[in-house]
Formats: C-alpha cells, sequence, structure tokens
C-alpha cells in the first residue's frame, strides 16, 4: 500500500523524501532523470522511480496505487510538469498539494515574463552573458545575436544538457557542467573568469544557493536578468509540507 505519491526535482523535494523516509511512510518518489534518482535513496518504505511520465500515465500510476496523497515538488518552472500532475489527480480523484518556494523581487534586476523578450532584450546590446536558466532554454537563447562568442551557461551534469549546448553552437569551454549549489564565492570566480556582464537566472528562490548567486552578481557589477515564475496552482511553504508529514 502507498500512501503517498511525490513528484521531485528539487532540493525541496530531496528533503521531503528524507522525511518521509524517517517516518517510514509508504511512498513513491517520481523524478524526471535517471540523475535525479542518484541523489535520493530508496528504502524498505520509499521506492524510487525515474522516466518522464505522461499525464495519462500518472494517472494510471494512482488508480492502481491508490495514494492518499500527491505531492508536487518538481521546479518552480516546470509548468507542463505541474499541470500535467494535477489533471491526473483531477482523473484519478487524489488529493493534490504543491509545494511552493517564497519569491523574492530583487532590486535593481529586470524581469521577463518569458524567454522571447528576454532574447529581445539581449539583441539590444553585445554584453557578455552568463546563463543559469538551464538547458532546456538554449533552443531560444541561440537567437541572440553574437550568441556563440557573447553566452557561457552553466547546466547539470548530464549528457543531455551537454548534448544540446553544444548542437546549438556553443563550443565545450563556454558550457559548464556542474552540479550546485554554489557558494557566493564559487560564483564570483566564475563570473569574473568569464567577464560576464548580465546575468541570466530564474525566481528559483532562496533554495539551492540562489541568493548566493545574486549576491555574487552584485558584487561583480552586473545586470541581472530575471525569469518571472509561471502562474501555478498557490501551493504551502515545504515548512508546512514537512509539518503535515510529521503529523501523518
Amino acid at each position: 500500500m502507498t500512501d503517498i505519491f511525490l513528484f521531485a526535482g528539487t532540493i525541496d523535494g530531496r528533503k521531503i523524501a528524507e522525511k518521509l523516509h524517517e517516518k517510514k511512510i509508504p511512498s513513491i518518489v517520481f523524478v524526471a532523470t535517471e540523475y535525479g534518482s542518484r541523489l535520493l535513496e530508496e528504502s524498505r518504505t520509499l521506492t524510487l522511480r525515474s522516466g518522464r511520465l505522461s499525464g495519462e500515465q500518472m494517472a494510471q500510476e494512482m488508480l492502481l496505487h491508490k495514494p492518499k496523497l500527491v505531492i508536487d515538488a518538481t521546479h518552480p518552472y516546470a509548468e507542463a510538469a505541474s499541470r500535467e500532475i494535477v489533471s491526473a489527480c483531477e482523473k484519478s480523484g487524489t488529493s493534490y498539494l504543491r509545494v511552493e518556494r517564497e519569491s523574492h523581487q530583487i532590486e535593481d534586476a529586470i524581469y521577463f515574463s518569458c524567454l522571447d523578450e528576454m532574447v529581445s532584450r539581449l539583441n539590444e546590446g553585445d554584453e557578455i552573458v552568463f546563463s543559469t536558466l538551464g538547458a532546456k532554454s538554449i533552443g531560444k537563447l541561440s537567437k541572440v545575436k553574437g550568441f556563440q562568442d557573447r553566452m557561457w551557461v552553466r547546466v547539470l551534469p548530464m549528457f543531455e544538457s551537454l548534448k544540446t549546448c553544444s548542437q546549438a553552437g556553443l563550443s565545450a569551454d563556454r558550457i559548464i557542467c556542474m552540479q550546485g549549489p554554489f557558494s557566493e564565492e564559487i560564483n564570483v570566480a566564475f563570473f569574473r573568469e568569464t567577464k560576464a556582464e548580465i546575468l541570466l537566472t530564474k525566481d528559483s528562490g532562496y533554495a539551492g544557493g540562489w541568493s548566493e548567486k545574486i549576491n555574487a552578481a552584485k558584487k561583480c557589477g552586473m545586470k541581472i536578468y530575471v525569469l518571472s515564475r509561471p502562474g501555478k496552482t498557490p501551493g504551502i511553504s515545504l515548512e508546512e509540507m514537512i509539518k503535515r508529514i510529521e503529523m501523518w
């Protein structure tokens, strides 16, 4: 019997999985990639599943295992994944809760509602750019004027990430494949070494080294371009989710 389905994809998801393990709550944790599954450990009560599921497949899993609750701890920008999870919960009649990171406004940063807007702004100048938006953004970022000479990217150390960046035309020396979180000092070193003038980032919240990255960019006198979060179903904080699991 399975009590909880956890769709993970962030440090928050890892912390929730650890709490489920600690409380010995029968759970299945779903992660999109094998890389993500390697960051977690299975146990007698915690089962790991790696691989992307369609909304229909999610619904089938819910109907099969009949969990009492589905926890959505995917990335704040994983809009499609959250939409599929919500749809699957509605089809299967399963309760749904989403973990929502607190959003923070950055003083003097420029916010963009979509990548296309950000690309248009970047095409107005010729500054060196350091992107932490992830490999999925490379397709649109490749439309930036002087992309191959202006752009540095930091992505997860996965073959698919490297392949995506390489196929977009970036040379290997402009692709930084590393797993965070990164300290402020390491970020400063990256920014100074690349002579970056603009940081591209998501509004990911304080988890995962976000504030250290922002502080480093400010210390280096960089402009900060932020891709705003997509609209999602309102959620609860990680702390509140942990409390609910404690009381399970």
